[in-house]
């Protein structure tokens, strides 16, 4: 009896051990799969950040920005992208990002304006945690020094890494469609890319921008900052007027990122 009871425990012992290991597997698995998901999901957020930015080159090399108007130049862009957006429609938005990108404006009141939709509480809050590192950038180039791309790039990835951990992030490539989660971290690859590439044009002699960016109207007063203007005017048109939609399928909302990518590179390149 003492030999059978001992038996028993020693089975049950094992099992217990294979299902810990199993469940551990399990869960190793399960992480991975996320991993990889979060992996490809910002290899596509990257690509169209960068193609953003092709935008911008597209622009600077057919023509002399430094003598163009606004309205050349979002054509330039309209033509690059493919698009058939109205120059007036681009004039209202930038308008409207415009006081945003200067930290005059929150971007609250602009993403809850639309009756058609409210954005979650959570994504909001999101939003604003990008807006103040805009914001702060802005104040330390007004103070005569600048963040770095580096700096600005570590501050943007601890967004991403909470988004992921704290939200369920949804993407669709083939659509290009992603929920308000997915939405927020293409909106963060395009500020990283954004703020480095006019980061880039103002220090580089070399850079198809820099004269631009070097003999604006208002320089030298704002000269050393309005590159961080233009940054945030890029990731703000991104967000202001991408297609969305109301679904049922459990995303409540889907935003068109193909469609933001083209509203930012308009103001981006017409600003």
């Amino acid at each position: 009896m003492k030999k059978k009871t001992i038996v028993f425990i020693a089975t049950l012992a094992i099992l217990v051990a294979l299902v810990f290991v199993f469940s551990n597997c399990s869960k190793s698995d399960d992480l991975k799969k996320e991993l990889s998901k979060s992996e490809e999901y910002n290899d596509y957020f990257l690509k169209k950040a960068e193609y953003h930015n092709d935008c911008l080159e597209y622009v600077a090399t057919h023509g002399d920005i430094t003598t163009m108007s606004q309205k050349e130049r979002f054509e330039l862009a309209n033509e690059f992208l493919g698009t058939t957006t109205a120059w007036e429609d681009a004039e209202k938005m930038i308008r409207e990002i415009l006081p945003i990108a200067h930290g005059e404006t929150p971007a609250r009141m602009l993403l809850t304006k639309s009756k058609d939709w409210n954005p979650s509480e959570e994504y909001l809050m999101l939003v604003e945690q990008l807006e103040v590192l805009f914001n702060n950038a802005l104040a330390i180039a007004k103070q005569g020094q600048h963040t770095t791309p580096d700096q600005f790039d570590s501050n943007v990835e601890s967004l991403i890494k909470l988004t992921y951990d704290q939200y369920p992030v949804k993407l669709d490539e083939e659509m290009g469609l992603a929920n308000e989660f997915g939405f927020f971290v293409a909106q963060c690859y395009l500020a990283k890319e954004t703020y480095r590439y006019w980061h880039e044009a103002f220090s580089n002699p070399a850079h198809l921008w820099h004269n631009f960016i070097r003999n604006a109207e208002d320089y030298p007063e704002r000269g050393f900052w309005n590159w961080i203007v233009r940054a945030a005017s890029d990731v703000w048109g991104f967000v202001s007027s991408a297609s969305i939609t109301i679904s049922t399928d459990g995303w409540s909302l889907t935003w068109d990122i193909d469609d933001a990518i083209d509203n930012a590179s308009h103001a981006s390149a017409s600003v």
